[in-house]
């Protein structure tokens, strides 16, 4: 006789339609520059050099901050908050939504941040990387300025150095196109 918990298909099902609707989101929310194809394949640190005009692909999850403290800030508790769940907790989604709800308390808390626009074109006047593959964390940190605006205010993103990027350069025929 064989004995089957009824709850793991469960959770196996909402878990698949929970990460199958992430992925959906991403898809979507990375059209809202206006183009249509995404580079998965470049990482957060490849993404962009100085002087390079760039768009933010996911608007809708990316918090952008006029402090580099501020954007460091978010990415820790996001990112410390989604380790903690994911070793306690052994779930993605509950991971995912943790780190979702710890970059919520402190964008809350750090008036200098804010969500990212869905639409605009950024100038990269700065980038560091923090750490290496062995360091704990291994940061990409982006300095951008509106291109239409002379204002020359630094809003800086931070995300994993080793995972998606959260912008996209675009091609030098579309720079020049404007």
């Amino acid at each position: 006789m064989k004995r089957t918990d009824p709850t793991i298909g469960r959770d196996l099902k909402r878990g698949g339609l929970v990460i199958g609707g992430l992925l959906l989101l991403a898809i979507g929310c990375s059209g809202c520059d206006g183009s249509s194809s995404v580079d998965t394949t470049t990482t957060a640190a490849d993404a962009a050099q100085v002087g390079d005009i760039v768009t933010i692909r996911y608007p809708a999850s990316t918090i952008m901050c006029g402090e580099r403290n501020d954007a460091s800030a978010v990415y820790v508790a996001g990112e410390l908050a989604m380790r903690q769940t994911l070793r306690v907790e052994n779930s993605a989604m509950k991971a995912v939504e943790a780190g979702k709800a710890a970059r919520k308390a402190v964008l809350a808390k750090s008036y200098s941040c804010e969500w990212a626009p869905d639409k605009g074109r950024y100038i990269v006047k700065d980038k560091q990387i923090t750490g290496d593959d062995n360091a704990l964390f291994h940061v990409a940190e982006y300095c951008l300025t509106q291109q239409a605006t002379s204002s020359g205010k630094c809003w800086w993103i931070s995300a994993s150095a080793k995972m998606n990027a959260q912008i996209d350069r675009l091609p030098a025929a579309k720079e020049a196109g404007r």
